[in-house]
């Protein structure tokens, strides 16, 4: 099954607010989000988010995690041409969503719901475990 990484790959870099298209984007590995870690934050890798783009989020190439317990295809990861992001769970497991600066409010994302992401927005692909932030390339330097 494709995993979207080619729709994906490169494509953020050539959006920016500059050239009046939507910023360019990324998934960015949060590391300071406690707990979680107990299997290598190295694992995790950004996802660039191309305008359009789709995306499986999982046990794959494109995040670089291979912890058993996450499935091959946990949430799906949207990106409209007007730079608008989603995610959508895939996964038996649930997943979680955080808006910036609150990770004590975590709310699950159901089966098959769509759930809008802001930038600053966290998505955590298993209850307490790989959060990826949406962030600008600019934020991540």
């Amino acid at each position: 099954a494709d995993t979207g990484a080619a729709a994906a790959s490169g494509d953020a870099s050539e959006h920016d607010a500059a050239s009046g298209g939507p910023p360019a984007l990324l998934l960015v590995p949060r590391t300071d989000a406690g707990e979680w870690m107990d299997e290598p934050a190295q694992q995790m890798k950004p996802v660039p988010l191309g305008v359009p783009c789709e995306l499986v989020l999982g046990r794959n190439e494109v995040t670089g995690i291979e912890y058993v317990k996450l499935g091959r295809q946990q949430a799906r990861v949207r990106r409209d041409a007007a730079g608008r992001v989603s995610v959508e769970r895939l996964g038996k497991n649930p997943s979680w969503h955080t808006t910036a600066g609150d990770d004590d409010a975590a709310t699950p994302i159901e089966l098959g719901a769509t759930q809008p992401l802001a930038i600053g927005d966290t998505v955590w692909l298993l209850r307490g475990k790989f959060p990826f932030r949406l962030a600008t390339t600019a934020e991540r330097k």
